[in-house]
Formats: structure tokens, C-alpha cells, sequence
């Protein structure tokens, strides 16, 4: 699996200009998933909430940690398990034998 935090989401789809700024908004994602509120009217939280809006989680609601998770999936592989041959190398090794 590939996976992706906030802060990385919101730099790879261009929400957050600088690393400094999407580690800030997903501080307040953090906290918001710890039970924090916030107030709202203060213009920085409307920047935050802006931000993290547009990937889907929006700090004015109460949290549900069920929905949201601080770590994406970005991508994932599915793994084929097939018997695995011994190289031609390998030899068995010989049994041992308790010594006195």
C-alpha cells in the first residue's frame, strides 16, 4: 500500500502552497479528531476549515473517527502467492546429530 497523511494530501492536490502551511492545517485536523472545538469566526480556523473542506473533512461538525482517518490510502496492490522453487544453488542442510 501507498499510503498518505494530511499534510501530504493537501500538498500533492495543490490546496497548500508550502509544507509549513499543510502541516498547520492538518494540526487543526488533528486536534479536531481529538475532540477539540474551535471558534469559528476567528479568520485562521476559516482559513484551516477552508482548506481541509476541500478534502472532505470539515472541523465545523463534530468528528466522526469512523469516517475520517488521518492517514489515505492512495493506492493498493493485491499480492499473488505461488509456490516459490529452491535455486539450483541451495543444498538441504545435513542433519545434525547431538555429540557427547
Amino acid at each position: 500500500m501507498t499510503l498518505e497523511s494530511i499534510s501530504e494530501r493537501l500538498l500533492r492536490l495543490g490546496i497548500c502552497d508550502s509544507t509549513k502551511a499543510a502541516n498547520s492545517t492538518a494540526m487543526y485536523a488533528m486536534l479536531w479528531m481529538s475532540g477539540q472545538s474551535f471558534d469559528l469566526k476567528k479568520s485562521q480556523v476559516q482559513t484551516h476549515r477552508a482548506r481541509l473542506r476541500r478534502i472532505g473533512i470539515d472541523i465545523a461538525d463534530k468528528c466522526n473517527v469512523s469516517r475520517h482517518s488521518p492517514v489515505y490510502v492512495r493506492k493498493a496492490v493485491e499480492v499473488e502467492v505461488k509456490p516459490l522453487d529452491c535455486p539450483y544453488w541451495y543444498r538441504s542442510a545435513v542433519p545434525l546429530r547431538l555429540v557427547a
